[in-house]
Parts: structure tokens; sequence; C-alpha cells
């Protein structure tokens, strides 16, 4: 193999899923909360979406108005991107009947924090759509939001620095537009 050029960054399994993956992995979290089995990543005391976030995650940023034009890009099924989310393994050594007992970095969130974030807003009736919450929807149009695409990949690194090399990657390599870049 050729060193002249970086390799190939391993991007592990694209997983093909919609909008009702991460409800149901939401729903899925809430009922363990509720039992007191919460996923337990061992670094990670907040969550989105059920989703453990790294501690080198940073902190969400969206404005209310940037919730409401994702929310409604998905209703519109403009391409929304895709998440990176870490593979689960489990530690088969911790027997606390209190936690699921998985490896650290389990689940992290390495890419697309404020969109399921966003997400968690509107399932939790905290954000209004054309007026209406969640709570609100029909079940035919919560189904129609659940169908649209949103896939994720899914990396098992299992070393942190190389988590956060691809984490930085992912995030820090473009340049922000400014608002005389708007089309109009």
């Amino acid at each position: 193999m050729n060193n002249r050029l970086p390799q190939r960054a391993d991007l592990g399994r694209n997983v093909d899923s919609s909008v009702e993956w991460y409800l149901n992995h939401y729903e899925k979290h809430l009922e363990l909360l509720e039992a007191g089995k919460a996923l337990d990543s061992s670094v990670s005391d907040q969550y989105v979406c059920g989703y453990p976030v790294p501690p080198f995650q940073r902190p969400l940023c969206w404005s209310n108005e940037q919730q409401v034009a994702f929310i409604e890009s998905v209703w519109m099924e403009l391409p929304i991107g895709s998440l990176t989310i870490h593979a689960v393994d489990w530690d088969e050594e911790l027997n606390d009947e209190l936690k699921c007992d998985v490896l650290p970095m389990s689940a992290w969130v390495i890419d697309g924090l404020q969109r399921l974030f966003t997400l968690q807003n509107f399932f939790d009736s905290k954000l209004k759509i054309n007026g209406l919450y969640w709570s609100d929807l029909t079940r035919a149009e919560k189904r129609r939001f659940e169908q649209v695409k949103f896939t994720h990949n899914r990396v098992s690194l299992w070393d942190e620095s190389i988590v956060k090399d691809l984490y930085n990657r992912m995030n820090f390599g473009g340049t922000n537009h400014t608002l005389d870049q708007v089309a109009v």
C-alpha cells in the first residue's frame, strides 16, 4: 500500500435508517431511565435521543430558528445529512443490575448532536412547527415524519484519540458562511 497519501478513514458501517430509528431509540432510553437501567457509557451524564454525548462534544448551540428549519427540512424530505455514532460493546465484567453494562465510548454521538437534540425537542413537544407540537400531530402525520430517511455511520474505533481525531475532522474542516453569502 502506498503511504504517499492519507489512508481511507474507517467510517464503519452505513446504516440505512429513518427518523423512526431515533424515536424508537429515545423511547427505549426513557423506558430504561424509568426502570432505573439507563445506558451507562461510564463517562457521560448527558444523553440525546438516548445516545451518550462524549465529553469533548461542543455544547448545544442551535437557535430555535435553526431547530425549526431543520424539522421543516425533515418534513420537506430534503437531504438532512447523516450521523456518526460509535458502536456499542458490552462489558462482561460489570454486574450492576441497575446499569446496561457497556464499555466506555459505546453509542457516543460523534457527529450530529445538534440534529439529534432538535429531534428530541420536537418529540418532547418543546418545539412548534407551523404552530403544532409533536403531540398535536395525527398518527398519520407522525408516521410520515418517522419514515424520512436519516442514515448513520456506525464506527468501531475503541481508541479515544482516533475518535477525537474523527470528530475534529468532521466538525472543523469547513468555513462558516457569512450573512452576505445568503442566497436572496
